[in-house]
C-alpha cells in the first residue's frame, strides 16, 4: 500500500489528535492523545482506524466510513506506521504550532472586536461632544471657542472610545 500526506490535526478542545494519511482511494485515520502521543484504546473509539473515502460522496467508489480493528495484523501495522511516521516527519509539532497560530488569529479577532465595541459604545459620547463644538458660535474670526466643559466631553468621550472609564 503505497502511503502518502501523514498529518496531524490537534484539537482545540480536548486531549485528542486525529493522525492521518492518505493511500490512492481513502483516507485513514486514529486518534491519539495529543499529550502523550498514545494511539487511545480505552474509549468509545476503542481501537478504532476510521477509513474514510476520497470520493465525493454519491459519485460512484463513495464508501461509507468503514470502522476497522486496531488488533488485526493491518490494523496494527497502521498504527505504528502513522505514529513512527508522524514522529519522523514531525507531524506533531507542526501540528501545535498551527493550533498556536490559530489561537493567536482567534485572541486578535476577538481584540479587534472587543476595540469595535468599546468605540461603538463611546461613540454617543463622541456625538454629544461634537454637537456641543458646534453649538458654540464662532468668533469674528470664525473660530469657536472650546470651553472647559466642552473639552471635558471630549476627554471623557475619548477615554471611553480607549477602553478607560
Amino acid at each position: 500500500m503505497n502511503i502518502s500526506d501523514v498529518t496531524v490535526d490537534i484539537s482545540e478542545h480536548n486531549d485528542t489528535a486525529a493522525v492521518s494519511c492518505k493511500t490512492k482511494d481513502a483516507r485513514y485515520h486514529i486518534w491519539v492523545n495529543k499529550n502523550t502521543r498514545n494511539f487511545i484504546a480505552g474509549d468509545d473509539t476503542s481501537g478504532v482506524i476510521y477509513k474514510n473515502s476520497l470520493v465525493e460522496h454519491g459519485k460512484p467508489g463513495y464508501f461509507s466510513t468503514r470502522h476497522l480493528k486496531s488488533s488485526s495484523k493491518f490494523g496494527r501495522t497502521l498504527v505504528v506506521f502513522l505514529l513512527e511516521r508522524a514522529g519522523a516527519e514531525r507531524a506533531f509539532e507542526k501540528a501545535e504550532a498551527k493550533l498556536a497560530e490559530r489561537i493567536a488569529a482567534r485572541m486578535r479577532q476577538v481584540e479587534e472586536h472587543k476595540r469595535r465595541l468599546i468605540r461603538e459604545r463611546a461613540a454617543p459620547e463622541m456625538f454629544s461632544a461634537l454637537e456641543a463644538i458646534e453649538a458654540v458660535e464662532p468668533d469674528d474670526s470664525g473660530v469657536r471657542e472650546i470651553t472647559p466643559s466642552v473639552m471635558d466631553m471630549i476627554h471623557k468621550a475619548l477615554a471611553k472610545a480607549r477602553g478607560k472609564k
